[in-house]
C-alpha cells in the first residue's frame, strides 16, 4: 500500500513577506536621512519674473493744452553755415538750423509755442529752394491753423569787408550777431502787411536790445511772403563776421521781440 505524503507546513505568506520588505525599506530610508515625498503636500514656490521698471510713454512730446503753436520757423536755405565751417553743409542741414532750434527754445521760455520745419530746401539745387520751401510752409500752415507769425531764418553772406564787426553788436556785455529783416516784393500780394510786421519787429528788437538790427530792407525777390501777413525773412549775422554762438545768442533777443508783439496783439 502506497504511503501518502504529508503536506509540508506553509511558510510565511507572500503578503507577509511584502509587508516586511516595505517596513525594512522605510526604516532604512529614514536611517539614511531620506523621506518619501507626499503627493498631497504644498507645491514648491514659483519663481516669478520681476517686472522691469515702468517705461515712459512713447517719444511724443505734446504741447501743454494752454500753449498753442503760434510761430512757424523754416529755412529756405537750410544748408547755410557760419565760419569757420564751409559756407554750406554738404547734403544735410547746416548751422542755421541750430539757430532755428535756439529760437524755438527761447520762444517756449517766453510761453510761445513754435513749430520748426527741418526740411532741407536748397538741395539738390539752390535755385529751387524757394519753391520747395513754399510747399513746406503751405503744408505746415494747413496742419497748424493757429500760426500768427512766419519766420524764414537765414544767415547773410556779404562781400569780404576787410574788417570785422560790421554784423556784430555788444548786448549786455555779450557779442551777438546783428539781425537784418527782409521783405520780398515779387509775387507778393501781402507786401504791405509784411512791411508793417517787419517794421514793428525791428522797433521791438531795438527796444529790447538797442543796436542789434541792421534795419529793414525791401527787395524785389520772391520770399513766399504772400503766404501769411506776418511773414518775415530774417538774416541772423553774416558768414564771415559771426560765429554760430553769436547767432544763437541773437536768437534769444529775437524770441523776446516776437513774443512781445504776440502779447501786444492779444
Amino acid at each position: 500500500m502506497a504511503l501518502s505524503k504529508r503536506p509540508k507546513k506553509d511558510g510565511p505568506g507572500l503578503i507577509y513577506i511584502l509587508v516586511a520588505l516595505v517596513v525594512v525599506a522605510v526604516a532604512g530610508a529614514r536611517f539614511l536621512g531620506f523621506s518619501p515625498s507626499r503627493g498631497d503636500g504644498p507645491p514648491p514656490p514659483r519663481q516669478e519674473e520681476s517686472p522691469g521698471p515702468m517705461q515712459p510713454e512713447g517719444s511724443r512730446v505734446l504741447p501743454r493744452p494752454s500753449q498753442m503753436t503760434e510761430v512757424l520757423i523754416y529755412h529756405t536755405h537750410t544748408s547755410e553755415n557760419y565760419s569757420p565751417s564751409e559756407p554750406h553743409a554738404r547734403g544735410e542741414a547746416g548751422d542755421v538750423v541750430a539757430v532755428g532750434r535756439a529760437l524755438v527754445e527761447a520762444l517756449r521760455e517766453q510761453g510761445v509755442g513754435a513749430v520748426h520745419v527741418l526740411t532741407v530746401h536748397d538741395l539738390p539745387d539752390w535755385s529751387g529752394a524757394v519753391a520747395r520751401a513754399r510747399q513746406s510752409v503751405q503744408e505746415a500752415l494747413n496742419r497748424h491753423n493757429g500760426i500768427r507769425a512766419v519766420v524764414d531764418l537765414h544767415r547773410d553772406a556779404l562781400p569780404d569787408q576787410g574788417v570785422t564787426g560790421y554784423a556784430s553788436a555788444q548786448i549786455d556785455g555779450e557779442e551777438v550777431a546783428k539781425i537784418l529783416l527782409i521783405v520780398g516784393t515779387s509775387d507778393n500780394s501781402r507786401v504791405d502787411a509784411n512791411m508793417r510786421y517787419a517794421e514793428r519787429l525791428k522797433e521791438r528788437l531795438e527796444e529790447v536790445a538797442p543796436g542789434i538790427t541792421r534795419g529793414v530792407r525791401v527787395m524785389p525777390r520772391a520770399t513766399n511772403g504772400d503766404l501769411h501777413d506776418n511773414h518775415v525773412t530774417v538774416y541772423v549775422g553774416d558768414y564771415r563776421d559771426n560765429t554760430l554762438q553769436e547767432a544763437v545768442a541773437s536768437a534769444r533777443w529775437l524770441a523776446m521781440a516776437i513774443a512781445e508783439l504776440l502779447k501786444e496783439d492779444g
